[in-house]
């Protein structure tokens, strides 16, 4: 495995760790949320829900990137990155000076994230993804 896939695959999951805590650094729900039965607990635990959720929705792909050298893996998690980097940045930079440490959080899950996906694209990566068993079409080890 090139050496910038291995970069790939410990910084984007660093990225998925240094995310997680930002949950329990939410905001309280509105009291009028409060009074249709969102409380703390709840809210929580579908944050950390929606997170396990994409995480486990994403490790297939990072799989198929990184033990199986799929091209079309590398796009579509790059992709998912690129939707979703509007809406992190929007998150970061609309809490407010409370939310400091969740902003903070965000953008550094961001930054290591955009990193990992720089490694991906550069370096000995992007060859490793295109070598070809000349006998069956399949993907062959790096020699």
């Amino acid at each position: 495995m090139p050496s910038n896939v291995r970069r790939f695959a410990w910084l984007w999951f660093a990225a998925n760790l240094a995310a997680f805590p930002e949950i329990f650094l939410m905001p309280p729900p509105d009291p009028q949320l409060a009074e249709l039965g969102l409380t703390r607990p709840v809210e929580l635990m579908a944050g950390a829900g929606v997170s396990v959720l994409l995480l486990v929705l994403a490790l297939p792909f990072v799989w198929f990137v990184v033990w199986r050298r799929k091209n079309w893996a590398r796009w579509a998690l790059f992709l998912g990155f690129a939707v979703s980097l509007p809406f992190s940045v929007m998150d970061a930079l609309g809490g407010g000076p409370h939310q400091f440490f969740s902003s903070a959080l965000v953008l550094a899950s961001t930054a290591l994230e955009a990193l990992a996906f720089f490694f991906l694209f550069t370096g000995d990566a992007p060859p490793w993804f295109k070598r070809e068993n000349a006998k069956d079409g399949n993907l062959s080890a790096p020699q």
